[in-house]
């Protein structure tokens, strides 16, 4: 097994034809050879989660300007029942914007339980470095204007709100460990892009 996935890697390396289909990664892959249980979302893999037990990572999957990324809104540890699609949508918003903090300011998420959103904090320290007065609330606008950037960026890159979703087969094969489906509505999804005010 090693030795055929070391071979593959060299293949990528080479650029032989088959090795720049599986540098072009799984989504591609899945086109080319037909299959549809391809995880990825807006052509990003999905990392360990599968979003119709983890709803509000699905969210997340669907919604983010990166896709599949679990560290766009990282929700797995909100007080929410993850099987059901009630509060996944404000749930992943609010993860959203709170991991775009951590992104634009170079830090990392797990900070969040040392400064358990008291964003004052943070506006203290970037005001310390910068030397120009920031607010908790400076933070937050930041953060979703960063979000707004990217979301325009993406538009005008050729996304589409038909790329705000998960693979099909998300939406109607049960997943067997959870008994659940994605069901959360392509309308609910499109609540994730309106005006960024909240926290």
């Amino acid at each position: 097994m090693e030795k055929k996935a070391i071979e593959t890697l060299k293949e990528v390396k080479a650029g032989t034809p088959l090795g720049r289909i599986i540098g072009s990664g799984a989504e591609v892959i899945g086109k080319i050879y037909g299959e549809v249980h391809t995880p990825t979302a807006k052509g990003q893999t999905m990392p360990a989660y599968d979003p119709r037990a983890v709803k509000g990572l699905g969210v997340t999957f669907a919604t983010s300007p990166m896709g599949a990324d679990h560290t766009a809104g990282q929700t797995v540890r909100a007080q929410v029942d993850h099987h059901s699609k009630e509060g996944q949508v404000e749930v992943s918003r609010h993860a959203q914007t709170v991991n775009t903090i951590w992104d634009y300011l170079g830090m990392c998420m797990f900070s969040s339980g040392a400064v358990k959103e008291r964003w004052d904090l943070l506006a203290d320290m970037v005001s310390a470095y910068i030397g120009d007065e920031y607010t908790g609330e400076d933070i937050v606008r930041a953060a979703n204007e960063t979000l707004k950037v990217e979301h325009t960026f993406n538009r005008q890159a050729g996304f589409t709100k038909a790329d705000d979703k998960l693979a099909d087969y998300f939406y109607d094969e049960v997943n067997e460990g959870s008994g659940t489906v994605f069901d959360v509505e392509a309308d609910e999804l499109a609540a994730v892009g309106i005006e960024r005010d909240d926290l």
